[in-house]
């Protein structure tokens, strides 16, 4: 009996669970880690309330900042409109006061234009001067117009401040009587031209005040709440900031046209000290420069100030540099703002830790859990529980340790294969078959010796460790062991003769090869043909089987990428009528070109492995799609064309889409009925009548002509012709051989060619290569010839220059008339 294994160490099983254990102290880290940031939250209150102030400023700021970008735009577009009208004017020689006036009604005309009203300009004013001459420092060299318009003192003040910035910019309010008539001033200086000189220096666009507050309808309200108060200001002087629209008020506390100091007064009751809030306030103010502001991307100051004990974030929006006067203010209480935010950070943390605790217990339960789970499962896994038996893992292990405790013995690995083990179960049931196993099983364990072993592995097989000291020694005791079997068996399976064989490994002395890798040389070999003498049904792995496996491994490795590279290559072999002395067509054969060896392989190296793998079927599919797409592009070059006949292996006709892609790719390339012939070898019409039938039926409906291939190789029947209904016969080089006489190949040759005739089949003869062979096949009524006599399979330039040369010297012609 097999030896128990002795006991070991398990931890690397566990190796998975062990990684979940270190996971979950990681995660209670972490956890720790946030408990602890969080405690640490108030600390930072100042600076993240400062933030989301300015989170919550921006969209007010934005809305502000983009409407005077539009009156900016507006009133520059205003000026280059006018400028453009003035240059045009001086071209046609108007004088100065011709050109005021002008300039007056354009200005007149503007405002009063439906797009510009909609504006709320209030007027327009202008710099001119008759000599093109403007220094831009005083209002000596330059005319001041208006039209209908008063002039104030304040007004003059700033217009003639921005005149001597000289750049583009605006001013607000401008009051004209209490407040009543206030606008916004928009200056637009005008670029000189090419000499220097220019008559419009500038101009000046008053803006009503209602009519740029109007994108204040447009706030987000829910974010307006937020704050404690909001609010449309506009810089009266270096001290005093007047609030012309209040949008947000909590307290109730203040009016238009109110300062913004006396609100923060009555916001603290007892005043406030503005001594750090003036660097934000009135950044023009020679004395602003106390406290830290932050100005972030979005042109927002940001500073802190405590009102009533209680800390409060200031956040003023400007519009840019150049714009002066107006300012957007909010005031926002971190209280407010991180009151419910704090509150919902201390329940994040409460409910995270009582999370983490409850993860912690999920964890060290599913951790336990799978270590018990991992010890049934890997008991499943070594046990076959039908059997009551090792399993192939368990066997894999047990051979392990058994080389390695027996290095100087030779061992053999053993696959035990049930022939037809699937009509076993399909005939007598699965309880017969697991009794026959068991009967099996019973007979390798009691067989055993010491530090050998077996297991289970699938469907009927099982797998052996046998001391190994000779080659006959363990044929008779595999032998043996089946006559046992077998005997055994015999009742279950009620006379029923069953069949065994075995794949051998030969494991070397000292052998540190994979068990895994001897168990599938083993599986190489037990599939081997078994032979009629009970004493020859082992089948030993040997160089010869090494070679043929590590080919064919290797063919399997190499064939998608070959038919991806185009080394799979289509050759032509021509076929010649002999009824109409012309050609016939030509059958494409397909021929692997190896760039490792530099030479064409042989096609039975490699498709016999494609038949086996199925690879065949994407094989056959591109020498198809190969041929119609050359076809048609011969006849799209005017070439002369000739039929083709295409071979389709068993493999490829049984696919579920095989009709429907050939004619697929047919009608693609609009191939003529008639043009393609698709050869079916006569060993798959043998065992598939009633399919190939119903096959050849759909695709001749579909303008295919249909061939039986290799017609004599062994499966000849006249059920084959009287079943299918096909357009050619193709007869094998067989007939063509040598047998007991001349007389008697003849007679068969002359009547197989008189039946396709008489059945209306073409008579195809393969393998012609003398001209004896011609002459005969001529002589009995072939029709169409195909071998080395008339051509052998070429590319496609060299069967191009076959056909030229056909028409020039017809080869078949001429050996005829010898």
């Amino acid at each position: 009996m097999s030896r128990k294994p002795r006991a070991k160490n398990h931890i690397s099983s566990y190796g998975r669970d062990i990684s979940f254990v270190v996971l979950l102290f990681v995660m209670i880290a972490a956890f720790a880690n946030i408990l602890s940031l969080s405690l640490q939250y108030s600390s930072g209150t100042e600076a993240q309330a400062t933030k989301l102030a300015e989170t919550y400023s921006e969209d007010f700021a934005n809305s502000y900042i983009k409407r005077m970008n539009e009156l900016r735009d507006k009133a520059n577009s205003i000026a280059i409109a006018a400028n453009a009208y003035t240059n045009d004017l001086v071209g046609r020689n108007k004088d100065f006061d011709e050109i005021k006036n002008e300039l007056n009604i354009f200005f007149h005309n503007t405002i009063n234009s439906t797009g510009y009203k909609e504006e709320g300009i209030q007027e327009i004013k202008y710099f001119a001067s008759p000599n093109g001459v403007n220094d831009g420092e005083t209002d000596t060299f330059v005319e001041y117009n208006s039209i209908d318009a008063k002039q104030t003192e304040e007004e003059n003040h700033n217009v003639l401040k921005m005149r001597k910035d000289g750049v583009l910019a605006t001013y607000g309010l401008i009051d004209y009587d209490a407040g009543t008539d206030s606008s916004i001033a928009c200056y637009c200086p005008v670029p000189k031209t090419e000499n220097g000189q220019k008559v419009l220096d500038a101009i000046v666009v008053f803006y009503a005040k209602t009519a740029f507050l109007n994108f204040t309808s447009s706030l987000d309200e829910n974010k307006t709440v937020l704050a404690d108060f909001q609010a449309v200001c506009n810089r009266k002087s270096t001290d005093y900031l007047q609030i012309i629209k209040p949008i947000r008020d909590k307290d109730n506390v203040i009016k238009e046209y109110d300062s913004f100091e006396n609100y923060l007064k009555l916001k603290s009751n007892d005043g406030v000290d503005l001594g750090k809030l003036k660097g934000i306030l009135y950044p023009e103010n020679d004395n602003a420069s106390e406290g830290t502001e932050n100005v972030n991307k979005h042109g927002i100051t940001t500073i802190s100030v405590t009102l009533k004990n209680d800390l409060y974030v200031l956040a003023v929006g400007e519009a840019n540099a150049t714009d002066t006067g107006l300012c957007v203010v909010a005031l926002y209480n971190v209280k407010d703002i991180y009151g419910t935010e704090y509150n919902l950070v201390i329940s994040i943390v409460t409910t995270m830790a009582i999370l983490g605790l409850i993860i912690i217990i999920f964890f060290l339960y599913y951790v336990v859990s799978r270590i018990k789970m991992r010890r049934r499962i890997n008991q499943m896994n070594m046990v076959n529980a039908t059997l009551d038996c090792p399993t192939l893992l368990k066997y894999e292990k047990d051979v392990k340790e058994i080389l390695t405790r027996n290095k100087a013995t030779q061992f053999a690995v053993i696959i035990s294969h049930v022939h037809h083990f699937n009509y076993i179960t399909e005939t007598f049931g699965d309880a017969v078959t697991t009794d026959m196993l068991k009967h099996m099983k019973e007979a390798f364990s009691n067989a055993l010796m010491v530090e050998e072993t077996y297991g289970y592995i699938e469907n009927g097989e099982f797998v052996l460790l046998l001391h190994y000291k000779d080659k006959d020694r363990l044929e008779n005791r595999l032998v043996g062991l089946y006559a046992a079997i077998k005997r055994t068996s015999q009742k279950d399976l009620k006379g029923y003769d069953l069949k065994l064989c075995y794949g051998i490994y030969e494991a070397g002395k000292g052998s540190d090869e994979p068990v895994q890798r001897m168990v599938e040389k083993a599986m190489v070999v037990k599939n081997l043909p078994s032979r009629s003498d009970v004493n020859q049904i082992c089948h030993f792995y040997n160089e010869n089987v090494r070679s043929d496996y590590l080919h064919r491994a290797e063919i399997e490795g190499r064939m998608e990428a070959a038919l991806a590279s185009g080394e799979f290559r289509v050759f032509y072999q021509p076929k010649y009528n002999l009824e109409k002395d012309y050609i016939d067509g030509a059958e494409l054969l397909v021929r692997w070109y190896d760039p490792a060896i530099k030479k064409y392989r042989r096609p039975n190296e490699f498709l016999p492995v494609f038949e086996e793998n199925g690879f065949i079927s994407k094989l056959d599919r591109h020498i198809y799609y190969t041929a119609c797409e050359t076809l048609a592009d011969r006849i799209s070059k005017g070439k002369r064309i000739f039929p083709i006949s295409v071979n389709v292996s068993r493999v490829t006709a049984i696919q579920p889409d095989f009709i429907a892609y050939y004619i697929k790719v047919k009608n693609h390339f609009k191939i003529a009925n008639g043009f393609i012939t698709l050869e079916f070898t006569e060993s798959f019409a043998y065992e598939n009548y009633e399919y190939l039938s119903a096959t050849a039926r759909e695709l001749r409906k579909a303008g295919f002509l249909c061939s039986i291939d290799d017609f004599g190789t062994g499966y000849s029947s006249y059920n084959v012709l009287k079943t299918l209904n096909m357009d050619e016969l193709k007869m094998d080089k067989f007939f063509l051989d040598e047998g007991e006489s001349a007389e008697r190949d003849q007679i068969i040759i002359e009547n197989v060619i008189d039946i396709s005739k008489k059945l209306n089949l073409k008579a195809t003869q393969e393998g012609v290569e003398t001209v004896e062979q011609l002459k005969m096949l001529k002589k009995l009524g072939c029709t169409v010839i195909q071998g080395y006599f008339f051509a052998k399979p070429m590319s496609l330039s060299d069967y191009d220059k076959f056909i030229d040369d056909f028409f020039v010297s017809n080869k078949i012609v001429e050996a005829l008339k010898k």
